[in-house]
């Protein structure tokens, strides 16, 4: 199952970026896109899901929703919350991008990061975006440690690297748990997930998704 697609309402995926050259143009895009939706109905309700560089981009994407915030064609300026941020090993591999604490702004009410137990020892060079979350009363936020490389936690287990001591069976377990774990934060928040793999939200719901590189954000 393809998270995203499971999603009723408005959704889009965008590819992450591929290298850090291209962190600032994906971050425009997503931006432009969240945007757009807020200008053809000011109450939509935005969620976000991202993987790896990505992850960075869905942290950073929200803080300029806060900060620059959206203009209506009226000529006001409203600055949208985030109804959910879900975070799949998110990674800061980009200079001179996105705020010096990495912290998640208060305008995100509810987030979520999945991330690949250090101990697993997949891509140990990455530096996870760590800085938690600008104001703990207006955001609500878990994080979670789980057995899995950081491509099979962004929907692609045994896809990247092959850490000493994994193998491919645990692997997409761990995926599997990982996923599942964020759906039910996800739920958490609002977003209704049924049997049939089809969510709904409260209201208008609106998600983006930025994944890896090779596009693969989907449930193993």
């Amino acid at each position: 199952m393809n998270m995203i697609e499971s999603i009723d309402g408005e959704t889009r995926f965008f590819h992450g970026p591929g290298s850090f050259l291209d962190t600032r143009d994906v971050h425009n895009d997503v931006y432009g896109y969240i945007s757009e939706q807020v200008r053809i109905n000011p109450n939509v309700e935005i969620n976000i899901l991202a993987h790896s560089r990505g992850g960075h981009v869905g942290v950073e994407v929200p803080r300029s929703l806060g900060t620059d915030g959206v203009a209506l064609e009226n000529g006001t300026t409203i600055y949208p919350e985030v109804n959910f941020l879900g975070l799949y090993d998110a990674v800061d591999m980009t200079p001179f991008y996105g705020a010096w604490s990495q912290d998640i702004p208060s305008n995100v009410n509810n987030a979520a990061h999945a991330m690949s137990d250090p101990s697993v020892g997949s891509r140990p060079y990455f530096n996870t975006v760590d800085g938690g979350v600008q104001d703990a009363s207006a955001t609500n936020y878990i994080e979670q440690l789980f057995d899995v490389t950081h491509g099979g936690i962004g929907g692609s287990p045994w896809g990247g690297d092959h850490p000493r001591g994994m193998t491919q069976e645990r692997d997409i377990a761990g995926a599997q748990v990982a996923y599942d774990w964020i759906v039910q934060q996800a739920s958490n928040a609002g977003l209704d997930i049924n049997p049939t793999g089809r969510t709904s939200s409260s209201s208008n719901p609106n998600a983006s998704s930025v994944g890896d590189p090779t596009g693969k954000h989907v449930k193993p």
